[in-house]
């Protein structure tokens, strides 16, 4: 899967604004400002279409962040969970683990380890 290719769309398709959002799920102040989005959202659903492209170095096989970008654009495109719950739930989890086994998620063990190497 391409990620930067790979686009997830919310809100109102027909908004007369357009938000962009480069989202790296392993960073703080990207969740922070997907959190502020969301309530946007929340309470002006016809302000903006917004559009999350996720990012990680692909050329350096940064394979956290293309693993749970490919499992999050892969729901988007499933339908599965409640897309905008399940990226705040991520960016909100203290613990990687317990969210890979909560939706049955199965990365490689070496994956795993850079979630949460405890």
């Amino acid at each position: 899967m391409d990620l930067q290719a790979f686009e997830v769309v919310l809100g109102d398709v027909n908004a007369p604004n357009i938000l962009v959002l480069a989202l790296n799920p392993f960073c703080p102040a990207c969740g922070r400002e997907y959190n502020a989005v969301q309530e946007l959202l929340a309470k002006q659903s016809n302000f903006a279409k917004v559009v999350i492209r996720f990012v990680g170095d692909v050329n350096f096989k940064d394979d956290a962040k293309i693993y749970i970008s490919s499992l999050l654009i892969g729901q988007y495109k499933l339908g599965g969970h409640d897309f905008m719950n399940l990226l705040s739930e991520w960016f909100n989890t203290d613990n990687r683990n317990s969210f890979a086994r909560k939706y049955e998620l199965q990365p490689s063990k070496d994956v795993i380890k850079t979630f949460d190497p405890s």
